[in-house]
């Protein structure tokens, strides 16, 4: 796939032209959309679509993407739309929950350049009566690579991860499940929807494990549908994205309330989702290190989601470098 031809395509459609009309546009990203059929003949991987991604700020600090889904021969346009994007990350212990791994004794001396996990999307439910009355209930599940530690001011991130949200209004809730990658502070890009119950894997990769160049990376974000037993779906493909940051240590797993931004302005409140089980893995240029390696050397640091009261339970990593979050109370969020 040409890059230049795939934005060439979608900056000459008239539709695309007439959505980013009046606005400073940046190219963001390009994904693909993938579909791996299992029969009684081998297994066909088939490429469903070609997304191009641009976006632009407003002068409030919200932003917008404008997608350009092109055909799998990328000689047509077939749909332009739309993404405003409200939700950005933020960096406070009230608003997180989970691992975030390093590949030796000493943080920041060994790259880590990609980290995988996989994980079970669990429902989101309203933990209260009226909690998400006109108030947004999410749940982020994220694998992460990123330059420094939480709490040191990372520069960036480059994720992937899944939405579990229930919004009420008129008397009515309404559950939704989406799944997303973000190469902030750029804005976020949504990617299909997903189902409760689905196995997620995200792996998020700096081509510099393959032998390339630093500023380019990779994202594969893949649903296996529910129980895991399903056609592997390729959720978002990103392939040598140019991202000339600085390098990654970090690898992070984790749970957050996502901000809302204009015209909300508040970090979403915990839903009640039960429980999910976690997998992490991280790779440097010298090979694999097991989070439960990373765990049972002390290389993580552990980050807690509390508010008056410790609003989600971690368990330690096991053998097979997983953990379990599993939902306390939504109290103070």
């Amino acid at each position: 796939m040409s890059r230049s031809e795939a934005t060439a395509l979608a900056l000459a459609s008239s539709d695309f032209q007439a959505l980013v009309a009046g606005h400073s546009i940046q190219f963001g990203s390009i994904f693909t959309t993938w579909s791996i059929w299992r029969g009684n003949e081998p297994d066909r991987l088939e490429l469903t679509t070609v997304n191009v991604v641009y976006y632009y700020y407003e002068a409030d600090g919200s932003s917008t993407n404008v997608v350009a889904t092109l055909n799998p021969s990328m000689t047509l346009v077939t749909s332009v739309s739309t993404q405003v994007n409200p939700l950005s990350s933020t960096q406070s212990s009230s608003n997180w929950s989970g691992y975030e791994m390093y590949a030796s004794g000493t943080q920041k001396s060994v790259p880590v350049y990609e980290a995988t996990s996989t994980w079970t999307v669990p429902y989101a439910h309203e933990p209260y009566s009226h909690a998400c009355d006109g108030h947004h209930c999410d749940l982020y599940i994220e694998a992460v690579l990123t330059d420094n530690a939480l709490f040191q001011s990372p520069t960036y991130a480059v994720k992937a991860g899944t939405d579990s949200g229930v919004y009420c209004q008129f008397g009515g809730c309404s559950e939704f499940y989406w799944s997303w990658y973000h190469f902030w502070p750029q804005p976020q890009v949504r990617c299909p929807a997903i189902s409760q119950g689905d196995v997620i894997q995200a792996d998020v990769v700096n081509d510099a494990i393959k032998g390339g160049s630093s500023a380019y990376w990779d994202i594969y974000l893949t649903d296996y549908g529910q129980g895991g037993t399903g056609n592997p779906v390729s959720l978002c493909g990103v392939i040598g994205n140019g991202f000339g940051v600085a390098t990654p240590y970090y690898a992070q797993f984790y749970a957050e309330r996502p901000w809302w931004g204009w015209p909300d302005n508040y970090n979403a409140r915990l839903p009640n989702f039960g429980s999910f089980p976690q997998t992490m893995d991280l790779n440097h240029l010298s090979g694999e290190v097991t989070a439960y390696t990373a765990y049972s050397n002390g290389w993580y640091n552990q980050y807690v989601m509390s508010n008056g009261a410790t609003n989600i339970m971690l368990s330690s990593v096991d053998g097979n470098s997983r953990y379990t979050q599993t939902w306390q109370t939504s109290n103070g969020t």
